[in-house]
């Protein structure tokens, strides 16, 4: 799904429109940027925690309804965006950090962004 491109900062804080999915850019880029095929937008995270079609009771963070949960935990990392991780677009032009998890595979112009390892340091000793 194509969308309008954008000019992302350092900083800027984004929701998807289909999950609960939260990102924070750490180094900016331009282009498309979706989270289960939608378009992310910098609208406000409130949005996604009271909607009123969701049935359920909200004081059970363990309820079956949430679509980050759905079908238990058994997704393949690409298939959801992962609290604490870092996503970078192929090349190092564009690096997000995943501040809330959520369903959604994160993309930048339809190409999927990759899943940064942690670097192995030398020890110390």
């Amino acid at each position: 799904m194509a969308g309008p491109v954008t000019e992302f900062r350092p900083g800027t804080r984004l929701h998807s429109a289909t999950c609960t999915t939260e990102v924070i850019i750490t180094q900016g880029g331009r282009g498309v940027l979706t989270c289960g095929g939608k378009p992310m937008t910098a609208g406000d995270s409130q949005a996604t925690d009271a909607r009123p079609d969701r049935p359920g009771r909200p004081d059970r963070p363990d309820r079956p309804d949430r679509p980050d949960r759905a079908e238990g935990s058994d997704r393949p990392e690409e298939a959801q965006t992962l609290l604490g991780k870092r996503y970078r677009a192929p090349g190092g032009s564009f690096e997000a950090l995943c501040v809330r998890q959520g369903a959604g595979a994160l993309e930048l112009d339809g190409i999927p962004l990759e899943l940064v390892k942690p670097r192995i340091l030398p020890a110390s000793d």
